[in-house]
């Protein structure tokens, strides 16, 4: 993490640890835009198990069916609530520029 960005150079810390890195040596600093990858999986989860209890509950509803609906719509929110959240957790975040060396 950037702790402070100076003319001649910035500062970086990780936990305790803090290095300084003269401007010469800086080829490119870039800032993750995107939301956290944890918040990004719960939104995709959360929107992906509603669908997928409401297409389970109609799907059931249309046709015959033995089984209770709460059953049919928790399987399938979490079915399609899984698999949102599994395609939500690989797409990378957004990088940004902030810096790079003429």
């Amino acid at each position: 993490m950037i702790r402070t960005w100076k003319p001649d150079g910035l500062t970086i810390g990780r936990g305790k640890q803090v290095s300084e890195i003269a401007r010469v040596d800086v080829e490119r600093v870039s800032m993750t835009v995107s939301g956290s990858r944890a918040r990004r999986v719960g939104w995709a989860a959360l929107i992906g198990g509603a669908a997928g209890a409401i297409l389970y509950i109609g799907l059931c509803s249309a046709g015959e069916c033995d089984v209770s609906y709460t059953l049919v719509g928790a399987a399938g929110a979490v079915t399609v609530g899984g698999i949102s959240a599994g395609i939500a957790a690989l797409i990378p975040g957004r990088k940004e520029v902030i810096y790079k060396r003429p």
